[in-house]
């Protein structure tokens, strides 16, 4: 089996990734368990300037041949974001499971994937026929979707309210965008919460400005980040805002609860109420 390497991505994959994560966009069920995999390999992943990156490591848009190691079947595909995603094409998405594992591979690398509960693939990268930045092209365009989100009842601090009233979209928008719409899920989640005071709400409920342990038990793999408004936010030091996907998925949330399948609320590490910060 061939070592395994430090997993390199280039400056601008990484900023159109976080991008992505940061973004407006709802993730559907089969992406969103994908999320924390794929946090988990750009936080431990060495970037370089995209004219630096190896010719024989995935990058973005690079079309990869995969083999398995045991069946000697082939796969071929672009590895692509996720508005360019087409199956038909052999364009897989990177909120896939295969295209999370293979962002950053060499050629010759073999990939442990899990297809289904206690069940995996040994796949080697045999060649990467065309990779962008080997050849020049390394300003490919992400495209924009728009997003949906189930409605939940969830515990609001009555100061949470009052700042996150502002970021809510007018009841008489009737522009459809993903900034919108996510706008309009977090009036939904207003509208429903019980609203109580700071010193009130208990002590294992994500509130905002809180820090949480995330981990996903499938994989026994774990995500720290900060639930922030939006002026805060900073994906590199996984500063999270509340219009995102993510960041509405745990906002309210208790310790304990599972966000999406495997993934858990682990532990609330810092919350600003109950540390007596009343004024973050």
């Amino acid at each position: 089996m061939t070592e395994r390497k430090d997993t390199y991505i280039t400056d601008f994959d990484l900023q159109r990734l976080q991008e992505l994560l940061n973004s407006d966009r709802e993730f559907n069920e089969e992406e969103r368990p994908v999320l924390f995999k794929l946090v988990s390999k750009l936080e431990q992943a060495k970037v370089v300037d995209w004219k630096n990156i190896p010719s024989n490591v995935v990058t973005m848009n690079s079309k990869v041949r995969l083999k398995d190691v045991c069946t000697s079947e082939e796969i071929v595909f672009d590895l692509v974001f996720p508005p360019d995603a087409n199956p038909e094409r052999n364009r897989v998405s990177i909120l896939t499971p295969i295209g999370t594992a293979v962002l950053g591979c060499y050629i010759g690398e073999i990939i442990n994937l899990q297809v289904a509960e206690e069940k995996y693939r040994w796949l080697v990268v045999e060649e990467i026929p065309y990779q962008p930045e080997a050849c020049g092209n390394f300003n490919l365009p992400l495209k924009r979707e728009s997003p949906t989100i189930l409605r939940r009842k969830i515990l609001v601090t009555a100061y949470d309210l009052m700042r996150l009233s502002k970021f809510v979209a007018p009841a008489n928008t009737t522009t459809t965008n993903s900034k919108n719409n996510l706008k309009k899920n977090l009036g939904e989640l207003l509208e429903q919460a019980e609203i109580v005071t700071p010193w009130e709400i208990p002590n294992d409920v994500v509130t905002m400005n809180s820090k949480v342990r995330l981990k996903d038990s499938r994989i026994d793999e774990e995500m720290v980040l900060t639930l922030v408004f939006p002026t805060d936010a900073n994906v590199e030091k996984m500063n999270i805002s509340i219009l995102t996907p993510i960041g509405l998925s745990i906002f309210g949330r208790k310790v304990g609860d599972i966000i999406e399948r495997d993934i858990k609320v682990e532990e609330l590490l810092y919350q600003p109420e109950a540390a007596g910060h009343f004024h973050l």
